[in-house]
């Protein structure tokens, strides 16, 4: 198994500031958090966005994954 990347734990602990007590954030989180375009980070291969319903929810770890990289 790979370690995580050192930046991983800072990213994770920011996420955690910014959304405490959640393990899923809904694109229109994200997207107000980063200030990027839904369209931009929906056209990234490795974003890491799961469409459920119609709806398009991130986990944080492999968001904190993404953003480390």
């Amino acid at each position: 198994m790979a370690r995580e990347k050192a930046a991983f734990r800072d990213v994770m602990e920011m996420l955690n500031v910014a959304f405490p007590g959640v393990d899923v954030l809904t694109l229109v989180e994200v997207t107000q958090y980063l200030r990027m375009d839904r369209r931009t980070l929906l056209q990234d291969d490795e974003f890491p966005a799961v469409k459920v319903a119609g709806k398009y929810l991130i986990h944080k770890a492999p968001l904190a994954r993404w953003l480390a990289a």
